[in-house]
């Protein structure tokens, strides 16, 4: 998600706003286990400064690798190599190597110009390898997606025709033997993505993807792999998972400032009416619950509900004049 409609753009606004998922009630996946030594790791999560990705995907991965060096990276959905990237930083300043895939072919000489130790590949990752895909184009890059609901809520301009393949084939078909980091942000098309993926094949140590949880979260744990909660505490449009010993390690390293962080929020939270501003900015769709299970948060969407409506009234009235458009409507600028 980098841009687009009223509704994705009060989504970028939860990213922006570095939003809590209310870590403190997925701990139930953060049950105690082995933490790094304090003398060996460092709060990257809240002392580092944000370069290259979107929301502070960036400052998460660098945190749970602690800044690890000649990794690999499997960047799905990745659309520009710099602006928005979630693997630049990894790239350039810490010397990974990887493959990124996009269903537009547009990004492919950049890509090939600005990212050296990179492969670009034109593909749409989903369920099925080796026959021909209708990939919407969005006019907002960045928004493109082969997902037909989801192209109703944008400015299409155009419908491709995209080879496509499934996940599992095409690390083989690459020479990929292991996967340190796997990027995920499909615009909705994540479903078809994991249909063609063997997690237990590949393990890879860490995945970032993009989506409300409610498929992610039951089809990684399935697998033997846990969310984890610190890092929703910076971003609520991405979910995070490794494998479960992992995922209680990173969590483990929890810090003052990220406890200090939470409780300020949910006092913030509780002394909010649900309709205000900071309900909406502040919380996800779903959230961890203390045994573990996802389940509704039911004043984000009530607050989402009511964002729906304005939009839609916004729409019935006809264009907004120009210089007059609601922040919470405008896309973000490209850097």
């Amino acid at each position: 998600m980098r841009a687009g409609s009223p509704l994705l753009a009060v989504l970028v606004l939860l990213v922006l706003a570095d939003a809590t998922t209310h870590a403190e009630e997925g701990r139930a996946d953060a049950s105690p286990g082995p933490a790094a030594s304090p003398a060996t790791t460092v709060d990257i999560l809240w002392t580092g400064d944000k370069l290259y990705s979107y929301g502070n995907e960036e400052l998460i991965i660098r945190d749970f690798f602690q800044d690890r060096r000649e990794g690999v990276f499997v960047d799905i959905g990745c659309a520009w190599p710099i602006k928005s990237s979630n693997t630049y930083y990894l790239e350039k300043h810490l010397g990974w190597s990887g493959i990124a895939v996009d269903g537009l072919g547009d990004y492919a000489e950049s890509w090939r110009t600005s990212r050296p130790r990179s492969k670009f590949l034109n593909f749409l990752v989903t369920e099925r390898s080796d026959n021909r895909e209708t990939f919407y184009k969005a006019g907002t890059w960045g928004n493109s997606t082969a997902e037909k609901d989801v192209a109703r809520h944008l400015n299409v301009v155009g419908e491709l025709q995209v080879p496509g393949i499934t996940l599992d084939d095409l690390l083989a078909r690459n020479g990929v033997r292991h996967v340190d980091l796997l990027s995920i942000d499909v615009e909705g098309h994540t479903a078809a993505v994991l249909a063609g993926f063997d997690l237990q094949r590949w393990k890879p140590e860490l995945v970032c993807v993009e989506d409300d949880g409610t498929l992610v979260v039951p089809w990684f744990k399935e697998r033997g792999y846990a969310p984890i909660a610190r890092y929703r505490l910076r971003d609520v449009a991405n979910w995070y998972f490794a494998p479960q010993q992992a995922a209680r390690a990173a969590d483990a390293r929890e810090t003052a400032r990220g406890r200090e962080e939470a409780d300020r929020r949910e006092k913030l939270l509780a002394s909010e009416p649900l309709e205000s501003p900071v309900q909406l900015l502040m919380n996800p769709r779903y959230i961890l619950g203390p045994d573990g299970t996802l389940r509704p948060n039911l004043r984000w969407q009530e607050a989402m509900a009511k964002a729906n409506a304005t939009a839609a009234e916004r729409a019935a009235a006809g264009p907004t004049p120009t210089g007059s458009a609601p922040a919470s409507a405008t896309p973000r600028a490209a850097p």
